[in-house]
């Protein structure tokens, strides 16, 4: 189920990122979204590189936190993608996609609390986001609340039916 997530939280990723980060940048931006399949490592570096060059906005700065997050949690280096996808919430606190990844490596961290706080968070920026409900549900599986876990994944269910494919 956390490849799921990965894949959602991916592909999510990956259509925030803009496409004229800059012409002296977009080799990186490209590598750094990993479109390719490229190593994660790769991708790890592109993103610090883009990150260093001080050439992105705020938005765009955001977006590749969130990108080097996603490539840490493939590199299960969820300190690293708990501390980046914070720092794109700091940059933009109203975007989802970056809670649901920061739940996922607080999930991956056996943190539990803040990954229901974080898939909480998602939700009430987005009432209908099946991949918050799908997320949450298997967290609370995770520890042990299966009723309220079944719900949510049905809810979800509900919302996509292939959220689960």
């Amino acid at each position: 189920m956390r490849v799921a997530l990965l894949a959602l939280i991916g592909s999510a990723a990956i259509s925030l990122a803009s496409p004229a980060i800059g012409q002296d940048t977009s080799d990186n931006r490209e590598v750094c979204a990993n479109e390719d399949g490229l190593p994660e490592t790769d991708a790890v570096t592109a993103c610090t590189a883009l990150i260093a060059s001080g050439a992105l906005s705020s938005d765009d700065l955001a977006q590749t936190y969130a990108l080097r997050g996603h490539a840490y949690l493939h590199l299960d280096d969820g300190a690293r993608a708990v501390a980046d996808f914070s720092e794109a919430i700091r940059l933009d606190p109203q975007e989802k996609y970056y809670f649901i990844g920061r739940a996922t490596a607080y999930a991956d961290q056996k943190d539990s609390a803040h990954s229901l706080a974080d898939y909480n968070e998602a939700l009430r920026l987005d009432p209908n986001y099946a991949s918050g409900f799908y997320g949450r549900g298997l967290e609370e599986i995770a520890i042990g609340d299966k009723a309220k876990g079944d719900a949510d994944i049905a809810r979800a269910k509900a919302i996509d039916p292939n959220i689960d494919k």
